[in-house]
């Protein structure tokens, strides 16, 4: 698929993740950790089947993508106070996985099955951490992207979160 097809039949879905990092340096301010983040994005396949004009009896069922990644990161916050905006990065795998989809009509189904890839993956981004006594929230913004095979997949995640 292009991407402008994919964007536009799996526009959006959830994340989320679980990570470990420890603050380098005598400042505190530079971090490396490890993180594992999931994105599920389920098929718009209303918006699919509108879009290809399909009878009203064609159904679509699964399609489902998923992107695992498993990341060495590092984040650097650009100030020492209490709100600290921050640029990070990562490298490690992408694991892109979709459920079986099946397209149906009242006389026949066909279902088809994509293999699971995992491939070297990149991520970049920007946010800003708050704190708040034991913990802190987040927001963020990346760009990710997995070089699978002959092309490359790319992702922009929004992350609302706490950390502890």
């Amino acid at each position: 698929l292009d991407p402008s097809t994919f964007s536009k039949y799996w526009p959006h879905g959830y994340h989320f993740g679980v990570g470990v990092e420890e603050a380098i340096g005598k400042a505190g301010q530079a971090h490396a950790g490890f993180l594992v983040w999931h994105h599920r994005m389920p098929l718009q396949s209303d918006k699919m089947l509108e879009d290809q004009h399909a009878s009203p009896d064609i159904t679509i069922e699964g399609g489902t993508v998923s992107i695992t990644e498993i990341l060495a990161s590092f984040r650097f916050d650009l100030t020492a106070t209490r709100i600290r905006p921050y640029v990070l990065a990562g490298l490690g795998a992408g694991v892109l996985a979709a459920s079986d989809t099946t397209i149906s009509s009242p006389t026949t189904s066909r279902s088809t099955s994509i293999d699971t890839e995992v491939d070297f993956g990149l991520t970049a981004g920007i946010g800003v951490r708050g704190d708040l006594g034991g913990a802190s929230i987040f927001c963020q913004v990346r760009y990710g992207t997995v070089f699978t095979e002959g092309d490359r997949t790319n992702y922009v995640p929004v992350t609302v979160g706490v950390a502890f």
